[in-house]
Formats: C-alpha cells, sequence, structure tokens
C-alpha cells in the first residue's frame, strides 16, 4: 500500500530544465566548450558537487565551475525575471487533491536548499511539503539513492511505501536504487528501453498522474 509520494523539482514541477539546458549550451558557446550539449542528460539531477566532477573529468581538473556555474545562473535568472518561474500543468491541482487526501508529500531535489525555498514561494506551494530534502544535505545526489532514503526516513515511509516521481534518467535510477514505486514523467529525456528497468509507470503529465491516483493508489 502506497503511503506518501515525493517530488523532483526541476522538470516536474517545474519547466526550469529546458531553461537550464539552453543557458548551459549558450555559455558553453561563449566559453567554447567542446561536448557540452553531451554533458546535459549526464548532468541532468546531479547536485553541485557532484556536477563539478562531472565538468573535471571533462575539462580538466582546472576548469573553472564555480565561474562557469556563477555565469549560468546570471542568464537563468535573466530568463526567470522575463517569463517568470514556469510551472508544469497540473502542480496546484495534484498538489491540492494530495493535501485533501492527507497523502504525506516530500520534496527530493539535486538542487540547493536556498534556491530549492526561494522557487517554493514564488510558486506559493512551499507549505504543500511535509519533508524537503536538497542536494546540499547529501554527500552524493542523485544516481546515487542518498537523498530518497533520506527522503523516506524523514516520512517515516518504508520505501516500497512511497511513490517517486522522475523526469530525469538520474532520478529514476536513484528512486530505483532506494526500492520505490517509481514514476517517469518525461521533460527533456524520452523514456526509453535502457530507462525501462528504472520505472514501473509513465505519465506524459501530471494531469495523466492525478488520474491514476484517484483510482485506488492509496
Amino acid at each position: 500500500m502506497i503511503k506518501a509520494i515525493a517530488f523532483d523539482m526541476d522538470g516536474v514541477l517545474f519547466d526550469t530544465e529546458r531553461i537550464s539546458k539552453s543557458t548551459w549550451v549558450q555559455v558553453g558557446r561563449e566559453w567554447n566548450l567542446p561536448g557540452i550539449e553531451k554533458l546535459l542528460n549526464r548532468g541532468m539531477g546531479l547536485n553541485y558537487e557532484d556536477t563539478r566532477i562531472l565538468f573535471s573529468e571533462k575539462y580538466g581538473k582546472d576548469f573553472p565551475y564555480d565561474d562557469f556555474r556563477t555565469r549560468c545562473s546570471e542568464i537563468f535568472e535573466e530568463e526567470l525575471s522575463k517569463e517568470g518561474l514556469p510551472m508544469k500543468p497540473g502542480v496546484l491541482e495534484i498538489l491540492s487533491y494530495l493535501k485533501e487526501a492527507k497523502i504525506p508529500v516530500a520534496l527530493s531535489t539535486s538542487t540547493r536548499r536556498v534556491k530549492t525555498i526561494a522557487h517554493l514561494k514564488e510558486a506559493g506551494i512551499e507549505d504543500y511539503f511535509e519533508v524537503i530534502v536538497t542536494g546540499d544535505t547529501v554527500e552524493h545526489s542523485k544516481p546515487n539513492p542518498e537523498i530518497y532514503c533520506n527522503t523516506c526516513k524523514a516520512l517515516g515511509t518504508a520505501p516500497q511505501e512511497t511513490i517517486a516521481i522522475e523526469d530525469s534518467p538520474n532520478g529514476l535510477q536513484s528512486a530505483r536504487r532506494a526500492g520505490m514505486l517509481v514514476v517517469m514523467i518525461p521533460d527533456q529525456v524520452a523514456p526509453t528501453k535502457e530507462l525501462e528497468p528504472f520505472y514501473d509507470r509513465v505519465f506524459k503529465s501530471l494531469v495523466c498522474l492525478k488520474d491514476w491516483l484517484c483510482t485506488d493508489v492509496f
């Protein structure tokens, strides 16, 4: 029996992976970084420190990663100031449904806590989450299962009693390795044969997910 649900943030609740992707590509071209596009999917779902390691492996240990991220953040914030924080369709509907159904809800994101809370507050959805686990609270983020193990521990539920909602390969693997029921809602990466072992169900949107949850899932 399912007792709780945990959401990833970027690409699931907010349409921010799209902006991050274009930002990385833009800065990669500014800095003349070969292969930046191929690095995007590998870095999706990683926390700050694990992404630093990824970049040092690709561009050398002296790569100025902090400067790169600072430049990316500047462009990212410029884009958000233009269009606002874009929420995915169905966010408020599914969170309201879960609250009314008294289903505990968690957020499990590789994004750092300060940025995470700022986004939740801007969207007006912070109070829907009983548990918030961020990338700067774990040694290694997704695809390592630590972030989801910590989420389940904080919720007080067993992994097999908890649904994880993910969009990225790293996130799917993290939740699967934690022993959770995994639902994929594709964003920048489509479901593939290679990803099938890491998810139980695929829905095209949170709206479709809510329709499924309204059956006998809980």
